[in-house]
């Protein structure tokens, strides 16, 4: 925790034990995906790796002209909508899905 006690401070600090393994050097913190002893990639990783597919994929690309754009910004501003009207239209969840 930083000296004003808030938790915005990080820091990853990196120290060779000398237990047998391979010495700490640049290539070792290229490769912390991979486990040190089985050099497989953590299953965290993999997760991680999927749902960055998963958003990459689905990235929705606005085709809408200047125009359009402003045509629907003059809508938002001039159109009213009746609470009661705006409650049963929140109530229709189907529409949703």
């Amino acid at each position: 925790m930083s000296e004003d006690g808030l938790r915005y401070d990080s820091a990853l600090y990196f120290y060779d034990f000398g237990y047998g393994k391979a010495p700490f050097k640049e290539d070792r913190i290229a490769f912390l995906r991979e486990s040190l002893d089985t050099g497989r990639t953590y299953e965290r990783i993999k997760q991680c790796d999927n749902w960055i597919r998963h958003l990459t994929s689905h990235i929705h690309k606005n085709n809408d002209t200047n125009k359009h754009k402003l045509d629907i910004i003059k809508w938002a501003k001039q159109t009213k909508v009746n609470i009661n009207i705006l409650d049963k239209l929140l109530d229709q969840t189907d529409w949703r899905s």
